[in-house]
């Protein structure tokens, strides 16, 4: 009789989303995947959170990045830190022929080919912004 009994089923936390906000339905609503839908969710939250903390510590943050900036700069012209430039361009993809204009383009194509997406951080950054 041990062996007999049913397997409990397993669910994950995208199962019981789905249960608790029936993403099915409102999926269908907008004519979108579920999947589609929770990553738009998903980004929608994150970019909440980023606009409230940038609302709260914005003038922090950009005194941060400055001085990490700048103490780079300096650290490199004394010979103390050497920065690899041809591997940061690698790594981010922009290319030493790029202009900005090409770049605007590529970014401008990256948000149209991800349009939902993109709408949903720039919401969610406002209103992060905006509680914040």
């Amino acid at each position: 009789m041990h062996g007999s009994a049913a397997p409990e089923k397993v669910t994950t936390w995208v199962d019981s989303l789905k249960s608790y906000t029936h993403v099915d339905e409102l999926s269908k609503r907008f004519n979108i995947s579920s999947q589609q839908f929770v990553e738009v969710i998903t980004y929608l939250g994150i970019a909440f959170v980023a606009g409230f903390v940038f609302k709260k510590y914005s003038r922090t943050i950009i005194i941060g990045i400055i001085a990490i900036v700048a103490a780079l700069v300096c650290l490199e012209a004394f010979e103390l830190v050497t920065i690899d430039w041809v591997q940061m361009r690698q790594i981010s993809g922009v290319n030493p022929q790029d202009t900005v204009g090409g770049l605007m383009s590529l970014w401008m194509d990256l948000a149209r080919a991800h349009l939902v997406l993109v709408v949903s951080v720039i919401i969610g950054f406002f209103i992060g912004f905006k509680v914040g």
